[in-house]
């Protein structure tokens, strides 16, 4: 296990929206799309960091382990699978009224999701259009961010900002540039 992996729900989307950039760039021809070991990796990290997050109560992350077992077609890990059981059965059993009540909410009341699914969807993208410059020898500095921002239709601060935003929530580990296509 991880020692003191602690990741907020930011972080989270924040990794399996860069490995779903990093899935389209890889294209849907190449082999390596049947089993992209780079979400492998980000599975396996995820999964420690969401068993901690359950320990300490949150019960969400029960959904977000079968998202992510699901799409690597992976068992569950027996943590992930007890949870997800109990929870099941207390909405089967009427112990509690909703979804909701048994895995958590899955949004804050108030929370404009439109602006929400912008900023994920930008993120993974100027992330994987940073890293893909940086690789052909661009400099990571204001002129790459004006390029960026101008490629997908935002300012060079905001494209700055959900650069690092994602470099900074992800593990060291996972900090892994994507494959660009041929």
């Amino acid at each position: 296990m991880t020692d003191n992996l602690t990741l907020t729900d930011m972080d989270i989307d924040t990794i399996l929206s860069v490995g779903h950039v990093v899935l389209e760039e890889w294209g849907p021809d190449d082999e390596v799309v049947t089993h992209p070991p780079i979400l492998r990796q980000f599975g396996s990290v995820l999964l420690e960091a969401l068993e901690q997050r359950f320990a300490s109560g949150d019960k969400r992350a029960v959904l977000t382990a079968v998202r992510i077992c699901a799409a690597n077609n992976d068992l569950l890990p027996q943590w992930a699978a007890e949870a997800f059981v109990k929870a099941y059965e207390s909405v089967r059993l009427h112990k509690v009224a909703s979804w909701d009540d048994a895995f958590g909410r899955p949004h804050p009341k108030g929370t404009h999701l439109a602006s929400m699914r912008k900023r994920r969807e930008l993120r993974g993208r100027v992330f994987t259009a940073v890293n893909a410059a940086s690789r052909d020898g661009r400099p990571i500095d204001a002129g790459l961010f004006e390029d960026v921002g101008e490629q997908l239709g935002i300012g060079k601060t905001l494209a700055s900002e959900l650069f690092y935003e994602t470099r900074n929530s992800m593990p060291f580990s996972l900090r892994v540039p994507p494959k660009r296509k041929k």
